[in-house]
């Protein structure tokens, strides 16, 4: 898969503005431009038969206006930063996102490695991950990038930077499905991580430039980290986090799951937890990845004579914090509530019954932990420690 360069002319060139006229259709969305270039088979075509379609009583006309913006800003950045693309129903696009029901019309990218490899394991997570769930990301990414499998991932800060950063120098790199647009990569304090993937990994987006990182776009980009991956792995998250919705998307595909166990009473491992439950494959090495992949790993590969795994080439990862009760200048009275919220989020009444409290009292303690960074109030009256 080599995309379309810069240079490039004729028919490619000539689709890509015809996509980008589609985009600048009013209402249509990305959802109706992949129905039209897959019924028509090209976006040149789909133009055409535009004067044919009414849905609604609504005729579907390019804002002629959006499009010449669309226009320069996206061939202003191909030929800036080598960005290449790859539209629905032509040669060059993925044929692993047609396993997805609703493909992406396109897609952009640029960097070193190769887009779209064969061999691909997808590694999600929270964005306040606990020291393990961070060291276990780093360990998997690490070692399996090292056996030549390209880990994929979200670019987003906690357990996604701990892959990618760890992925990034082995053999088989790394991967960043963009929430954003090609040339606004999010969060800002991973703009140095989103530099070196541009060099020597890779980033793709399902946006037109200039898309921002809008909270809806994230769990779109999910769908892609599924498709891109033979295998998803799950390190922390709740259950209703964005990395269960990657993981009921690679279900719903075929793709194998796999999830890194935790503590049962930790709201991070309730997602992991879940999947393992429901069927998924209990990670906890890389080993497992290999062989639900179907891998054969020779000894010495990518672990040390004593059959230790090799922890050396890991990225920085935070030592495990010492216990809250011991960073914070806490008050006798204060630490049955912290222990309460150890093993979870709790309901006011809940605190309030199990420990024994009139309300007002428990109100001033929830106070005083909250304006100490210690407690964090809930919708719902409930409670729960703050990540730290």
């Amino acid at each position: 898969m080599t995309g379309v360069s810069p240079a490039d002319q004729g028919s490619a060139t000539r689709e890509l503005e015809a996509l980008l006229r589609l985009c600048s259709i009013p209402g249509l969305g990305l959802t109706g431009i992949s129905r039209l270039l897959r019924q028509y088979r090209s976006a040149e075509a789909a133009l055409e038969a535009l004067p044919s379609l009414n849905p609604g009583g609504h005729p579907l006309k390019p804002d002629e206006s959006r499009a010449a913006a669309h226009r320069q800003r996206t061939f202003e950045l191909i030929e800036k930063d080598r960005v290449f693309w790859a539209i629905l129903g032509q040669k060059d696009y993925p044929s692993a996102l047609l396993d997805l029901p609703n493909p992406p019309p396109f897609v952009f990218w640029k960097g070193g490695g190769a887009p779209f490899p064969v061999k691909a394991v997808g590694i999600v997570g929270t964005r306040k991950p606990s020291a393990y769930g961070l060291r276990m990301a780093a360990l998997l990414a690490n070692e399996c990038a090292k056996v030549n499998l390209r880990v994929v991932s979200g670019g987003a800060s906690g357990v996604d930077t701990a892959v990618h950063r760890n992925a990034l120098d082995a053999p088989g790199g790394t991967t960043c499905i963009l929430g954003s647009g090609i040339d606004k990569t999010y969060p800002p304090a991973n703009q140095d991580l989103f530099r070196q993937l541009a060099a020597t990994g890779c980033l793709i987006s399902p946006f037109l430039p200039g898309t921002p990182p809008l909270p809806g776009n994230f769990p779109y980009r999910n769908n892609l980290i599924a498709a891109l991956s033979q295998a998803v792995v799950v390190v922390e998250g709740g259950v209703d986090s964005g990395a269960m919705i990657t993981a009921r998307r690679a279900d719903a595909i075929g793709r194998p799951l796999l999830a890194v166990p935790g503590r049962a009473a930790d709201p991070m491992a309730a997602g992991p937890l879940s999947l393992i439950r429901d069927g998924a494959i209990c990670c906890i090495s890389p080993e497992d990845i290999w062989a639900c992949l179907g891998m054969t790993v020779q000894s010495g590969e990518n672990h040390r004579a004593d059959g230790q795994l090799n922890l050396a080439v890991l990225q920085p990862v935070p030592p495990p914090s010492p216990p809250l009760t011991e960073r914070l200048d806490l008050e006798p009275e204060e630490l049955p509530v912290i222990q309460r919220l150890e093993g979870g989020p709790q309901f006011f009444d809940e605190l309030l019954s199990a420990l024994k409290l009139d309300s007002p009292a428990l109100s001033g303690l929830l106070l005083a932990l909250e304006l100490k960074g210690a407690v964090n109030k809930l919708p719902g009256n409930r409670y729960e420690l703050a990540a730290r």
